[in-house]
């Protein structure tokens, strides 16, 4: 029997209960709205559509690894103690890439900024509580950075895992284009795309110095959730920042950092179908 890791699984499953969750919504709204109300941010079904990447995780980890697979898991979800200056990519370098593209636009199109240096401030003291009411970042980072990332790291350089990990992610998201509830309706598909691949890769980078997935995973995420300028600029600055991490590292992205994550963990283990 072909031994693997559990990754294709882990997409396979995450991808259909997403998709069939806000499917339903697109193919029989009036039923769904009788049951649940609109498909919102505070719809039940909702969190269950962007829960699916935790929840999978978790299910597979249980299943393939057991209790220390579950502990080693969650102990990365949890790990705040790392090198305090990896604490300013999501805290630092995500605000500055917003300010930044905010002010690229007002110098290239000449029209009035839409995020004032006083907005940051505020969105920090609001990070708690956005933590959450933004499902993102708890629900999906377990799953994307925590089971999907290391198992990548395995088969690919850092560069390509990062890549492939962000448009598989970016992707994920595509019913919510057609729901005009969401926040992703108002998007542009490709861009959408290319900031998915491009904080893929900052997260990569912060993964492989830390090991966490708070750090690289939940507050990265928070933090571009919070961002509030004009979404196709910031996109643009934020690939010109990732392709100077990648140039600076030489397409490395930190993979000769001490990591014990990545080398202690994910022995081959059965693909399943659950």
């Amino acid at each position: 029997m072909r031994r693997r890791d559990g990754l294709l699984t882990f997409f396979g499953l995450t991808f259909v209960i997403t998709w069939i969750t806000v499917g339903l919504f697109l193919v029989v709204p009036s039923v769904m709205e009788s049951i649940a109300g609109p498909m919102t941010q505070r719809n039940p079904f909702f969190f269950l559509a962007v829960y699916a990447p935790m929840l999978t995780a978790l299910l597979l980890t249980a299943r393939l690894e057991g209790r220390a697979g579950l502990r080693d898991l969650l102990g990365r979800a949890g790990k705040w103690r790392v090198r305090w200056v990896w604490y300013l990519v999501p805290l630092v370098l995500i605000p500055i890439i917003d300010i930044g593209s905010d002010q690229v636009r007002v110098l290239v199109t000449h029209t009035p900024t839409q995020v004032p240096w006083s907005y940051w401030p505020h969105a920090f003291l609001a990070a708690p509580l956005a933590l959450f009411t933004d499902a993102g970042p708890l629900g999906e980072e377990l799953g994307w950075r925590g089971f999907a990332l290391p198992r990548l790291l395995r088969r690919f350089s850092p560069l390509a895992a990062s890549l492939i990990l962000g448009v598989i992610w970016s992707l994920w998201h595509l019913p919510a284009f057609f729901l005009s509830q969401l926040s992703q309706a108002k998007l542009s598909l490709p861009i959408f795309i290319v900031a998915g691949m491009s904080l893929s890769v900052l997260m990569t980078w912060v993964y492989q110095h830390t090991g966490s997935v708070l750090v690289a995973g939940i507050l990265m995420h928070l933090f571009s959730n919070l961002q509030a300028g004009d979404f196709s600029w910031y996109a643009a600055v934020a690939a010109v920042v990732a392709i100077g991490v990648v140039v600076a590292t030489r397409a490395r992205l930190g993979a000769d950092a001490p990591d014990p994550v990545r080398r202690s963990a994910l022995t081959p283990i059965e693909e399943v179908s659950i």
